[in-house]
């Protein structure tokens, strides 16, 4: 992790110099911040990358990994509940073009927040996305995200991280009573009980 933390009134600018870079791995640097301000990742081996310029105390985390490049499922007209298990250059609107505004939605453990389409996902996080149309498959690039996942007791709104296969490999399985995922064709919820696909949504219900 990496943190900038000068008094308020002070600025100042992130650089870097990347040499011989592991062919098909990438190093990303990404603001941390909430889910609903989450800032696309910077591919700091783009040679074409500009200088970061922060202000206040700001944290950035770097990650470095085999560069992940996958195809995504088309998606239905109407409400979706979607995850991404990687880090993404992406934001929403490059990934899904012609998003109306406030399309994107996650689940605070109280309320539901809107995401700026200008904004990208958090791995393993479930989201409710709007389309006005079904799409055609979409490309992504990225690098594996943390495998954790915060859950906590009551009903959670996430994902689940690319090396976990089967519901009975999330951790702490055995506290985790209830798994649901949505099938926007049927628009109906489909209670899960084996394997798990990491570009769906959870609704997961956990009490320890």
């Amino acid at each position: 992790m990496l943190t900038f933390a000068p008094s308020s009134s002070e600025t100042g600018t992130i650089s870097w110099t990347i040499t011989n870079p592991n062919p098909g791995y990438q190093v990303y640097l990404q603001k941390v911040s909430s889910k609903e301000n989450a800032h696309p990742a910077i591919d700091l081996t783009d040679a074409d990358a500009n200088p970061i310029s922060v202000s206040g105390a700001m944290s950035f985390e770097l990650l470095y990994g085999p560069r992940i490049v996958d195809v995504i499922p088309a998606m239905t007209r109407g409400w979706n509940l979607i995850s991404f298990p990687c880090v993404m250059t992406q934001s929403l609107n490059s990934i899904f073009p012609n998003l109306i505004q406030k399309s994107g939605w996650f689940w605070d453990g109280k309320i539901f927040r809107s995401i700026g389409n200008d904004k990208t996902f958090i791995p393993n996080c479930g989201y409710w996305v709007y389309f006005e149309k079904n799409t055609s498959v979409t490309q992504i690039e990225g690098v594996s995200g943390n495998s954790r996942l915060d859950i906590e007791d009551g009903w959670n709104l996430t994902g689940s991280p690319r090396e976990i296969l089967l519901l009975s490999q999330l951790p702490n399985s055995a506290n985790i009573l209830s798994v649901w995922q949505y099938d926007s064709a049927d628009t109906q919820f489909q209670k899960v009980t084996g394997s798990l696909n990491f570009y769906r949504g959870l609704w997961m219900y956990q009490k320890q």
